[in-house]
């Protein structure tokens, strides 16, 4: 589970399902923050395709570092919750 900005707590599966948003955790993160992909790209100095590619798991690679940096800032979660998240995808 995870806190949102506005107190909202957010569950965030486990493991997720074949076929499925494999970074959903970034979608809830993203809609708990109440920004678009395209406000969420620009904060993160992306291009919106990019993020797009990104959330919707058709970028497979792992996060870099400092993008999980950029994104655990923008979030407000800790960098340890993104790479957990991403170690998850690992295992799929």
């Amino acid at each position: 589970m995870t806190k949102c900005r506005n107190g909202t707590i957010i569950k965030v599966p486990k493991r997720h399902k074949g076929g499925e948003n494999v970074r959903k955790y970034l979608k809830d993160l993203r809609e708990c923050s109440n920004l678009t992909q395209e406000d969420a790209a620009e904060k993160l100095r992306l291009s919106r395709a990019y993020y797009s590619r990104v959330e919707n798991g058709e970028r497979k690679k792992s996060l870099d570092l400092a993008l999980a940096i950029k994104i655990s800032n923008l979030f407000n979660v800790s960098v340890d919750y993104i790479i957990a998240e991403e170690e998850k995808l690992k295992n799929i």
